[in-house]
């Protein structure tokens, strides 16, 4: 691809990245589906990311930030299917069993009136909350 061609696509990552935050794998996507070649959306990227214009590490931290009904577990899990490396996903949303066992208790608390103890252990799982966090939620509100 030649140099002006190049530049257009760019431009055009940098209007996406001008409205909020993209993994490198997601801006990978949106240049393939443009035509771009795998080797010219890795080189464009990758100059982005020297940049510090794309950043999977702030992507975690800010996509975490924005998931107070999430587990670790689901959050890491959704990081990583949405392309960034799993070692990345760990460093930045680190196993913290108190906070999740906090956010457990107050989803169990909005459910409490209005869903069976199974059906609460269930949306607790479904959320992403370790098996031992849904269980001492569960104790400590007395389901």
């Amino acid at each position: 691809m030649s140099g002006p061609d190049i530049l257009q696509h760019e431009e055009y990552v940098m209007r996406l990245i001008s409205g909020r935050e993209y993994t490198r794998q997601q801006i990978c996507v949106k240049l393939r589906r443009r035509g771009v070649s795998e080797n010219d959306a890795l080189a464009i990227v990758d100059r982005l990311e020297n940049a510090g214009l794309i950043d999977d590490s702030r992507y975690a931290v800010l996509f975490a930030s924005s998931r107070d009904e999430w587990g670790v577990a689901r959050i890491r899990a959704e990081l990583v299917r949405r392309g960034v490396p799993f070692e990345i996903a760990k460093s930045e949303v680190p196993l913290d069993e108190e906070s999740d066992l906090h956010k457990a208790l107050d989803l169990l608390e909005g459910w409490r009136d209005s869903a069976t103890p199974e059906k609460i252990r269930g949306r607790l799982v479904r959320r992403g909350f370790s098996s031992g966090v849904v269980r001492r939620a569960m104790e400590q509100s007395g389901l």
